[in-house]
This record gives structure tokens, sequence and C-alpha cells, in this order.
């Protein structure tokens, strides 16, 4: 039932997620982007994500894209030629600190979806999975 009387600035700036239907990505997005939006998504209950959280995806997805840019021009590096030339001895440094940024942003983000495997498993779950899949404590060799 609606509610009587003017409605709120919020409630008039809100995006509604309909339940059971999965967010589609932003329509800022590139493409790869996008796909990782959706790949994301598919990997949660369908009210996952709520209208508050929708920003953070859009981030999270941006990161990772940016991430794996960086990580390509990183690892096209030379190191007979990092050895030789200080330039681009340089440029690798800036291009893995950028890297490192772009890391870090990403698992700040990836935490506060909580996306991550430690999100998902209290420390006692994980060391049962653990022992199920090594078939023992972690730190015994698997027989």
């Amino acid at each position: 039932m609606a509610k009587r009387g003017r409605k709120s600035t919020a409630a008039l700036t809100t995006t509604v997620v309909p339940l059971g239907k999965l967010p589609p990505p932003p329509p800022r997005l590139s493409d790869y982007e996008a796909s990782l939006w959706d790949a994301i998504v598919a990997t949660k209950p369908a009210d996952y994500f709520q209208a508050d959280t929708l920003p953070l995806l859009e981030a999270y997805c941006c990161h990772v894209a940016t991430y794996q840019m960086i990580d390509a021009l990183v690892r096209k590096f030379d190191p007979e030629t990092l050895a030789r030339e200080e330039s681009a001895a340089k440029l690798f440094d800036k291009f893995s600190r950028l890297r490192e940024n772009e890391s870090k942003a990403t698992l700040a983000l990836a935490r506060s979806l909580r996306l991550t495997q430690q999100a998902r498993y209290t420390p006692r779950t994980a060391a049962r999975q653990n022992a199920k899949v090594s078939g023992g404590r972690p730190w015994e060799p698997a027989m």
C-alpha cells in the first residue's frame, strides 16, 4: 500500500532493484566491465545486491579492469631491458605502484561487497573445508 503525502528527497533519489531480478550493469561501463558485472552478479542470489551496494559493485568492476590493464603492461617489461635502461626501470616501478594501488582498492571493495572467501567462511568452517580437501590438518602433507 502506498504512503500518503509527499515523497521525501531520499525516496525520490533511491534506485529500486526489483526482487527476483539480477541488476543489469550500468550503461556507462565498458563491455568488459559489464561482463565482469554480469559474472559477479550471477554468482549471488537475486536479492544480494541492493541499491546502496550497486555503486560499490560498479567501482569494483572498474578497478578490476584497470588492474588487469596495468598488469598486462607490467608483464610486457623484459628483465634484461630493466637491468640496462634506467628509464625503463623507472617506468616499470611506476606501473608496479599503480598496479599495487589498484590491487588494494579492488581488495577493499571486494571485502565491502563481501565477495571474498573470508566473507563466506568463518575460520572454523574454512579449516573444516580444508581438512576435507587435504584429508587432514593444513600443515600435514596429504596422503
